[in-house]
């Protein structure tokens, strides 16, 4: 990213089931890079469980499709750690 001058900060790559499997997983744990995806083992869903609606609420993310005129606000984001 840095070779075509896109600002150094963490990227997340975000996945569904149908692109993101177990060898890719591994190559994003190897090289460290961040990524979502539908893993929900136990200690996820305990942690996602932590989050009320009110913390989500106050943290709205905009969301274009290509077709969209203006940004929804369908999505929503917080902070947690699961230590």
């Amino acid at each position: 990213m840095g070779q075509i001058g896109y600002p150094q900060r963490p990227l997340v790559l975000v996945g569904d089931r149908a692109m993101l499997n177990r060898p890719l997983i591994r190559t994003y744990l190897q090289q460290q890079q961040l990524f979502l995806g539908p893993w929900t083992p136990t200690d996820i869903r305990t942690l996602m469980g932590t989050v009320s609606q009110q913390e989500l609420l106050a943290s709205p993310l905009d969301y274009r499709r290509l077709t969209d005129q203006a940004p929804t606000r369908c999505y929503a984001n917080a902070l947690k750690s699961p230590v």
